[in-house]
């Protein structure tokens, strides 16, 4: 009996196990499928409450909305549809969340097409925090005349990262006026009909790495060239382009290596009121140029700029000289920057125009070549401060050397080197209390009318005893320059000319002679004196030349000396 009761529990504990089993392993209902199913969502009214995007959800956009004083979250994997003229403007103490880090949020429109919508469009005052686009695609738009892009920031500063941005019918983003802090980085700007990103120059520097590729103009444009705070621009990939060029002030700007700054027709660099620029290329290529040789103004140093912290080193600087006061690819005005190792070449003018002087240890070792008015072009007075340069081999590397009364006269002891290149000699050199010496080997080719005056304790030195001293006029014609003129007041015992060539002057006809003696004595001698275009040498009141026998005298028109 006992057994029997055993036996039909045991029975009973296994069925109930049996059944506790079928229990567990029976099979859940399926979810019903219209939880998934995507749903499609019209939108045409302002957001002014807070919302969430489903990622099942498909939203089309039929007008211009704004989100007004509230935060829109759009979960990752939603796709936005876009209609003809309709786009999301992030208003003020508002916010648009679109974290597409999972699974990508597509911003897009019916037809895939450029310019089918306008723009996400983030305004002043917007909730930082709360504004971030995230691995998004964006595409299609662009189309407004306005705001030309297909994401607008305006003085708004939102999180822009690995987003793919293409497809827009004008520029991929527009950073407008004050964007400072905005954190633009990893995304992929393609296919845009004009730039990947327009700018205002304060911003350039939170301009991180990105892709840019196949854009019709595939460079950053920037609109407003102001400078006035201590920033670095970083490396990119494109160049820069300056469309209303760029100002330095109050403020330091550096430019990391492996850069092209990029300027538009009739556009400077000027660096002023304290402000500096430093570009070091020492480990690769800075280059400030312009599409077309002689096309922008070129680089600008006022007096007021930081010359003790600017620097351009190893930089390439080409293609400028438009500006008609001051043509070169840069200009000094009273500033002393460190100007070493650089290429200067292709200017419409100089490829350096220094005003005033400058500090002679910072500017050396500097390449020129092809700048069609020279090479460079400085006051007499500071000649002297130039150090050896590298030029190359042709028509254009010369030095211009301005006298006349607005340079003034020298007025003190100065040597002019032998650069390997000739010294083009513009106006009336006017030599005062000092004297100049003049290296041997180097040229001297004078302009129309120009010459030079030694005056009040002055005097001129060129002995070419050890190699030949060439005055020679640039055109090569009887009379073409004026003359070397020794006043009474000058110091005789420091006017020498000595193996020297001087040939083409002799065309004042108030002072008749190549060399113009005027009751004065120097030292000329073995020079070769020829096709002036009246005496060669003119001897007036007591003056006498030792020496003149030693001289040689050829095609000079009035004769060789007088008396």
């Amino acid at each position: 009996m006992l057994k029997n009761i055993l036996l039909q529990k045991i029975c009973c504990v296994f069925i109930f196990i049996f059944l506790l089993i079928s229990i567990s392993c029976k099979k859940k209902d399926p979810v019903s499928s219209q939880i998934l199913d995507p749903v499609t969502i019209k939108n045409s009214e302002d957001i002014t409450s807070n919302e969430t995007w489903k990622s099942n959800e498909i939203h089309i956009i039929t007008r211009y909305i704004h989100i007004k004083q509230a935060v829109l979250i759009i979960e990752a994997g939603t796709t936005i549809e876009f209609r003809a003229n309709a786009g999301i403007g992030v208003d003020a103490y508002s916010g648009i969340i679109a974290d597409g880090s999972v699974d990508s949020i597509r911003f897009s429109s019916e037809f895939e097409e450029a310019g089918q919508w306008k723009y996400i469009f983030f305004s002043d005052s917007i909730i930082a925090d709360s504004c971030k686009l995230i691995n998004c695609i964006i595409e299609y738009g662009g189309n407004d005349l306005d705001n030309q892009a297909i994401i607008v920031c305006q003085n708004s500063t939102p999180v822009i990262r690995g987003n793919t941005i293409r497809h827009s019918s004008s520029n991929g983003v527009l950073l407008k006026d004050n964007c400072r802090g905005v954190e633009f980085f990893n995304n992929s700007i393609t296919d845009c009909a004009e730039a990947p990103v327009i700018t205002s120059a304060t911003n350039v520097s939170f301009v991180g790495t990105n892709v840019y590729e196949n854009n019709n103009q595939n460079c950053i444009q920037i609109i407003s060239g102001d400078i006035s705070f201590n920033d670095t621009w970083y490396h990119q990939p494109i160049p820069l382009q300056l469309i209303n060029g760029l100002s330095i002030k109050s403020a330091a700007l550096t430019i990391s290596p492996d850069m092209e700054l990029r300027f538009n027709n009739n556009q400077s660099l000027s660096i002023s009121n304290d402000g500096c620029l430093k570009a070091d290329a020492t480990l690769a290529p800075i280059t400030f140029t312009s599409e077309v040789n002689g096309n922008w103004n070129g680089i600008v140093f006022e007096e007021t700029a930081n010359s003790v912290s600017s620097k351009l080193v190893n930089c390439i600087v080409e293609n400028g000289g438009q500006n008609e006061l001051f043509p070169a690819n840069i200009v000094l005005k009273q500033a002393f920057p460190e100007i070493t190792g650089c290429s200067i070449k292709n200017s419409s003018g100089f490829g350096v125009y220094i005003q005033g002087t400058f500090s002679p240890n910072s500017f050396a070792n500097n390449r020129f070549e092809n700048n069609d008015k020279g090479a460079i072009s400085l006051s007499a007075q500071a000649v002297a401060s130039l150090n050896p340069q590298n030029f190359v081999d042709e028509d254009s590397c010369f030095v211009e050397i301005r006298g006349g009364i607005a340079e003034g006269p020298i007025n003190f002891d100065s040597r002019w080197k032998n650069l390997g290149v000739p010294y083009k000699i513009k106006d009336i050199i006017q030599i005062q209390y000092g004297t100049v010496t003049i290296d041997p080997g180097t040229t001297l080719l004078m302009t129309e009318s120009s010459g030079f005056e030694i005056g009040f304790q002055g005097g001129l030195i060129a002995d070419g005893s050890s190699s030949l001293i060439s005055f020679q006029g640039e055109d090569q014609n009887h009379g073409f320059w004026s003359n070397i003129y020794f006043a009474a007041s000058s110091n005789a015992d420091n006017c020498r000319l000595i193996f020297c060539q001087i040939k083409h002057g002799g065309g004042n006809q108030s002072q008749p002679g190549m060399i113009y003696c005027d009751n004065t004595s120097p030292t000329i001698r073995d020079c070769f004196i020829e096709y002036s275009g009246t005496w060669g040498i003119y001897l007036n009141g007591n003056s006498t030349i030792a020496d003149i026998s030693t001289n040689s005298f050829h095609h000079n028109l009035y004769g060789s000396y007088y008396p």
